[in-house]
Order: structure tokens, then sequence, then C-alpha cells
């Protein structure tokens, strides 16, 4: 795997940008190692195509809430009290406690988002 900071301080691996900063990569990361050391599975399901402002929508109406510190241009942070969703352009990344639940709706939530682009 590749690294990589620009001049603006923008982040990369592999020539994709992940973060717009060291600081957001930061608090991605610590977002992330915290769900994994509660023990909560995780499972990951690529999009068809970028998340539409519409299924942001979506998420807001079925009680997620977006977490700030560790969101950035490139990936969105979505919680709740059971599930936690990281989302790029290409990439769901699902936790939940139940890995099965987590990834249908992963799968339910990308069939809403081709629904509505």
């Amino acid at each position: 795997m590749r690294f990589d900071i620009d001049h603006r301080g923008t982040y990369y691996e592999d020539l994709e940008p992940v973060a717009p900063s060291m600081e957001k990569y930061i608090e991605d990361q610590a977002l992330r190692d915290e769900l994994d050391s509660q023990g909560i599975r995780w499972h990951e399901e690529k999009t068809r195509e970028p998340v539409s402002d519409n299924m942001l929508n979506i998420l807001q109406q079925l009680g997620f809430t977006n977490d700030l510190d560790a969101s950035n241009e490139f990936r969105s942070w979505w919680l709740t009290a059971s599930v936690n969703l990281c989302i790029t352009n290409s990439l769901m990344k699902v936790w939940s406690d139940n890995s099965i639940s987590g990834k249908r709706l992963a799968q339910e939530l990308i069939s809403l988002n081709s629904n509505n682009t």
C-alpha cells in the first residue's frame, strides 16, 4: 500500500484520497478502533454509485446522526445506538452487533441509494 500527503495536507492511500488532513484521519481511525475494541462486527458492501443527498436524508429519518469529528469530504460516519456506518464514494461499511443484520442493512441502503440517484 502506498501512502502520500499532498501540498494541501490531504492524505492518500494507493492514490485514493482518504482524509483532508492527518487530524481528520486520526479521528476516523480512533472511531474505527473504538468500534473494533468493543467487539462489534462489521460488514462492507461496494456501492454502485456515489451516495446521494437523498440517501443522507433517509439516514437522518432512520435516526442516524452524522459524526462530524470523524467525517470528512471523503468519508462520512453515521451512528445510532446499535448500528454505525462509514460511507465513501464506493464503499459502505456497517458495524452492528449482528453481522447478518449489518449485511442486510448495507444491502438495503445501497439498493435505496441506487433507486434514488
